[in-house]
């Protein structure tokens, strides 16, 4: 069996991939049982018995077109009135036709008007109800083979009908009709026997003249509408070839839908069509929040489609059952828009054999017409992590809803959106970095709705971000300097000095009132809000008499990566998106880090160490060398000299002899060392700085006046 290359079916525009499933489903039905179809080197092939000549003979001469009617909607043909004109001409040649290829076709017709005359229907359904019941006539009464058709068009459900995605509403699309488009096809091709070039075109992909018509594409080939910037002048008209137009409406029939309960909830049914899920505003360069929601002057719902791609031949039964199973799930529920798919791809939650998925969404562009947008590939490669996200599942379904909700402020959209996209672009690389954008997306989340008042919090029912789980600390892990300091400071907690959250050791909830004493963290810099919260913290302490500072953490990093920070050699917008987000993590579950540290710490200024020994956690040798808020407040406002004076008192008070007097710092370093005193740092290292600032062997670099 001969490997025939259809250059001209590809996965981009919609009408070409449907053009190729049409293809195979003919060549099955029609003329080859033992054909088989797959995607390779961006087209399909096809395996048949029949060779290249021949498979074009089939469609010019033996091809049996499948009947498509639509009583119900507009231009159908079935009704007076001249918008109904060129259809029903259409059908009328259809009707006078002698040719046994058509006899199916001329059978569907006449039964569709024997229908209309038993339910005394002389003009075209207006109402909704009426429409209905014609609907529900059709599926009754009709024979089986425009049955195919009709469960592409619409599904009935307890609440009445719903149009699956695929053909606009119920076969119309805005003011056109695929239905009567198709007929007008089957007049040109069939009975007139035109389009002979047009289908070397549509096949192999030949730039042939005489290729092309008038019919307008529909949503399905937005390149081929015409109108303003479509060529090279500052117009083109519409260019459709109408062997595609014809071979996209078969592959149309392979859309079977099913009405389906959603995921056993207690929910009224809807409509589930193959691989179709609501739209994502995310996960390419032109996305925006507004592409998520149904725009207010549109008639029916937005959706995306994913398109899966396989490359092992394969018969049409087994695509027919593909797409009529035509299931993606994340763990045991099914995904609902374009962000689950993405993660159903990610976690392998989809059929095996398909490798890649062509994503298209339905969007509103030019006036009010929809268009097939293709949005991108997408490689059905395993991402682990992406489990992870089922622990903010309940989280999110809720902050969305309210998010793409009516008179919310604008920066909920933007939070969702930053979430929607980290995720999608997780989804396609699966690295570190990118799960680590994941975590920054969700604390700029966080830092959204503690802006908004607790009474829209509560009205929403909208909750902290839940603790996470210590996996997300491994699975972030980028390796990066500025990783390794955002997690020594989340790891000390500072999600309570940050945003108005009480955290215990399994839950986090909003604080009473809209602010705290404890929440010191601004919009100032960095080097700022963390001297802000050390001075905060430290006189917690002492106002509540503790015997110890409240700074001890659980990650310790290095004196390399802390001497990095007060020289500037690092990323700071980074450092605090990754603080915001590893301040989820529920530390409560995170056992103290025994990272091993580096061979060779940089030398590390001999202020930071008198500072950093005068704000320990727990006690040094067996001393506590107690809080004196006057050496933070000297070194936070830039003067190293007095501020390394009153802490040398402060350790000669304890017994300790400092090898400096004082110590001299411009105020812009000064200030960052004071800021660096709250990253959290072993016992070791403690120790190392002692021996530092103890023993004059090690002080020769520093400078003393």
């Amino acid at each position: 069996m001969p490997d025939l290359q259809l250059a001209g079916c590809r996965p981009e525009p919609l009408a070409h991939y449907l053009k190729a499933l049409g293809i195979l489903r003919l060549v099955s039905e029609q003329a080859d049982p033992e054909a088989r179809g797959w995607w390779a080197d961006d087209v399909f092939w096809l395996r048949t018995k029949l060779i290249r000549e021949e498979l074009a003979t089939f469609f010019l001469e033996k091809y049996e077109p499948t009947p498509i009617v639509g009583p119900w909607g507009a231009r159908s043909g079935f009704f007076p009135g001249s918008s109904e004109s060129a259809a029903r001409q259409a059908l009328a040649e259809i009707q006078k036709s002698k040719k046994d290829r058509l006899r199916s076709f001329r059978e569907v017709i006449e039964a569709v008007q024997n229908l209309l005359d038993r339910l005394r229907v002389k003009e075209k359904p207006e109402t909704d109800q009426e429409k209905l019941r014609l609907m529900r006539a059709c599926r009754a009464y009709l024979p089986d083979n425009v049955i195919l058709f009709l469960d592409a068009a619409f599904v009935l459900t307890e609440e009445g009908k719903s149009y699956p995605p695929i053909l606009g509403t119920g076969g119309n699309e805005g003011s056109g009709s695929y239905m009567s488009g198709y007929s007008q096809q089957v007049v040109t091709i069939i009975i007139k026997g035109e389009g002979e070039n047009a289908l070397q075109t549509a096949l192999w992909g030949m730039p042939l003249p005489e290729a092309t018509s008038r019919q307008t594409p529909g949503h399905f080939a937005p390149s081929a509408v015409g109108g303003a910037n479509a060529s090279t002048g500052f117009a083109g008209p519409v260019v459709t070839n109408p062997w595609d137009y014809l071979l996209l409406m078969e592959g149309v029939m392979v859309w079977s839908t099913a009405a389906a309960r959603r995921l056993g909830t207690q929910t009224s049914s809807r409509l589930a069509s193959p691989f179709t899920v609501l739209p994502s505003g995310a996960g390419y360069a032109s996305a925006t929040l507004s592409d998520s929601v149904k725009p207010a002057q549109a008639k029916r719902e937005p959706f995306e489609v994913w398109l899966p791609l396989w490359k092992s031949p394969s018969k049409f039964e087994e695509i027919k059952a593909l797409f009529s199973e035509g299931r993606v799930e994340i763990g045991k529920r099914q995904a609902r828009n374009g962000v689950d798919f993405a993660r159903a791809v990610a976690s392998l939650g989809v059929a095996r054999g398909i490798v890649q998925f062509s994503r298209h969404s339905f969007l509103m562009r030019n006036g009010q017409n929809f268009f097939a947008a293709p949005l991108g590939r997408w490689n059905v490669t395993q991402q682990p992590e992406i489990d992870l996200l089922k622990e903010i599942d309940v989280w999110f379904d809720c902050f969305r809803r309210v998010a793409l909700g009516d008179r919310v402020p604008a920066r909920m959209g933007q939070a969702l959106r930053g979430i929607e996209r980290a995720i999608m672009e997780y989804c396609q690389t699966g690295d570190a970095p990118r799960t680590g954008n994941i975590l920054i997306a969700l604390g700029e989340a966080e830092a959204t709705l503690a802006q908004s008042p607790l009474q829209f919090r509560k009205k929403h029912f909208l909750k902290p971000i839940p603790l996470l789980s210590p996996k997300w600390l491994e699975a972030a892990n980028d390796g990066s300097v500025e990783f390794r300091l955002a997690a020594s400071l989340a790891s000390v907690g500072l999600r309570e000095n940050m945003e108005p959250v009480q955290v215990g050791a399994a839950w986090a909830g909003w604080l009473d009132a809209d602010t705290h004493p404890r929440v010191v963290w601004g919009h100032g810099s960095l080097t700022d809000n963390l001297t802000a919260v050390l001075s905060r913290r430290c006189m917690d302490a002492q106002r509540e008499q503790r015997k110890g500072l409240p700074l001890a953490g659980r990650y310790p990093t290095s004196l390399n990566d802390i001497h990095e920070f007060v020289v500037g050699n690092v990323d700071e917008r980074r450092l605090e998106g990754l603080l915001r987000g590893l301040t989820l993590i529920n530390w409560h579950l995170v056992q103290e880090s025994a990272q091993r540290m580096d061979d060779h710490e940089s030398p590390f200024p001999a202020l930071y160490a008198l500072l950093k020994l005068t704000h320990l956690s727990n006690p040094f040798r067996g001393i506590s060398i107690s809080y004196m808020p006057a050496i933070l407040a000297r070194a936070a406002a830039g003067e190293a000299s007095e501020a390394s004076r009153q802490a040398i008192r402060r350790l000669r008070g304890c017994g300790f002899i400092p090898a400096v007097k004082v110590i001299s710092e411009p105020a812009n370093v000064t200030r960052r060392i004071a800021g660096a005193v709250l990253f959290h740092i072993s016992k070791q290292q403690e120790v190392s700085l002692a021996e530092g600032i103890l023993s004059p062997k090690k002080l020769e670099h520093q400078v003393t006046v």
